[in-house]
């Protein structure tokens, strides 16, 4: 008797969730369609979340080597029992450990020759809100943040279907100036 009550428990809850919540219908598939894949971002040969050899392959070396030494979140040495190390590359720098590396930050203002590519389109000091707009219309309203005051705006994509990182893209006047990789504490 107790099995048959919970699966009917179960399916009642499923029924009411489904059936209540369009929005959230909705949010979830603007992540389906807008996730960011960040190994299909490509900055010239080098994807943004390569492996140690293919960045110093495809970049040269860095500029420097600098372990941030973050107190918490998703590249702290104390709570991932490992060292990261940040790579720079003039307007650009890397996070990673061991093998694995991540874009963490990029700045279009700073050095307008970087052109990142993302399944054909163009991310670059060029691209505008429209173009975004475009490239990721269904994510657009839910997950962009506006600045009225100064004319700022944060877009968020997540490098994954369910994540707590983001990818955010800034703009000024329009233009994206930066894309950052933010994870929590």
């Amino acid at each position: 008797m107790n099995k048959l009550a919970l699966i009917l428990f179960a399916t009642i809850l499923w029924m009411y969730a489904k059936s209540q919540d369009f929005d959230r219908q909705e949010y979830w598939n603007s992540l389906r369609y807008d996730t960011i894949s960040l190994d299909e971002v490509y900055y010239g040969r080098v994807n943004l979340h390569p492996k140690k050899q293919e960045l110093t392959f495809c970049l040269g070396e860095p500029d420097s080597i600098v372990n941030p030494h973050y107190e918490c979140g998703g590249f702290s040495e104390d709570w991932q029992e490992q060292e990261f190390l940040q790579y720079y590359y003039k307007s650009l720098n890397f996070i990673g450990t061991d093998d694995n590396y991540i874009i963490e930050h990029i700045d279009f203002k700073a050095d307008t020759t970087i052109n990142l590519n993302y399944k054909g389109k163009n991310l670059n000091h060029r691209t505008s809100l429209t173009d975004i707009r475009t490239y990721f219309p269904k994510s657009f309203d839910n997950r962009f943040v506006v600045d009225e005051p100064k004319q700022n705006y944060i877009f968020y994509l997540f490098p994954q279907l369910i994540s707590d990182d983001k990818i955010m893209l800034m703009f000024e006047n329009g233009l994206l100036v930066k894309l950052e990789y933010y994870s929590p504490c």
